[in-house]
């Protein structure tokens, strides 16, 4: 059941991209799901959605979201991105270096991005992201969904969780959902504006390279069928691949598995 705590109000309209307005939720199925569904939320430009408690929260891939029993931050921003449509995809990799930021800003330490959508604590999940994108003629809209494990112990996931999964509490930063989201909103705005330009684009990938654990590491990708290095990210954001053979391939998130 969805349990609405206000009406939307204000958040900061001085921001261009995210978190000009806040709708809040104690409760809720999924914020993204509640986006998307809505044709009027996602016309709103800026607006953030968070709620207390996520009961069906998504992932990629069709996965689950284990929302655990802490305070935790659950939020989906609606974005109206001034970029080419090719650049969409990219939308993951802007997001995860906000939340890289404002983390490493709180003092977190042994902290990195897994392509495509995970924050890593101590080289387990603290953070998961789902970009979702409606584009249509009158409207190009992406919804950019968030989850940061804040407050508890692992022993709050299922047994499966324990051993890849952690809080930041359990890493001895204590903070809100209500504290991370203003700064997260901040930060998503401010890359969003700099992605617009190409060199500050190029710098932003820069960036995430380095924050990233998954450069030099080898995958699977197309259902298993090749392998590769990672070796960066190219001029959209994907991530390239070099294969045995010396190639070079540029691939998108949902094809990619970890050995």
């Amino acid at each position: 059941m969805r349990q609405i705590i206000s009406r939307i109000e204000d958040f900061d309209r001085n921001r261009t991209y995210a978190g000009r307005f806040l709708l809040r939720f104690a409760s809720i199925d999924s914020t993204n799901l509640f986006c998307l569904e809505n044709r009027s939320v996602l016309e709103r430009a800026g607006l953030v959605v968070m709620a207390e408690r996520q009961t069906k929260g998504r992932g990629s891939k069709g996965k689950q979201w284990e929302a655990g029993t802490g305070s935790h931050l659950f939020c989906s921003f609606v974005v109206h991105p001034r970029l080419d449509v090719n650049l969409i995809p990219s939308m993951t990799i802007f997001s995860g270096l906000a939340v890289f930021r404002i983390l490493k800003a709180l003092g977190a330490k042994e902290l990195s991005i897994k392509w495509p959508n995970d924050i890593l604590l101590a080289n387990k999940k603290v953070c998961g992201i789902l970009c979702e994108s409606r584009l249509h003629q009158d409207l190009k809209a992406v919804v950019i969904g968030i989850g940061i494990n804040i407050s508890g112990d692992s022993s709050q996931f299922s047994t499966e969780l324990r051993g890849k999964a952690t809080t930041l509490s359990e890493h001895g930063i204590e903070t809100s959902p209500m504290r991370l989201l203003a700064p997260l909103a901040k930060e998503i705005d401010s890359i969003l504006l700099r992605a617009e330009n190409v060199r500050e684009r190029k710098k932003i990938f820069q960036l995430w390279e380095q924050a990233s654990n998954s450069i030099g590491r080898q995958i699977s990708f197309n259902d298993g069928q090749d392998k590769g290095i990672i070796i960066g990210l190219d001029d959209l954001g994907r991530l390239m691949v070099q294969t045995p053979d010396g190639r070079l391939k540029g691939i998108e998130s949902a094809t990619v598995e970890y050995p």
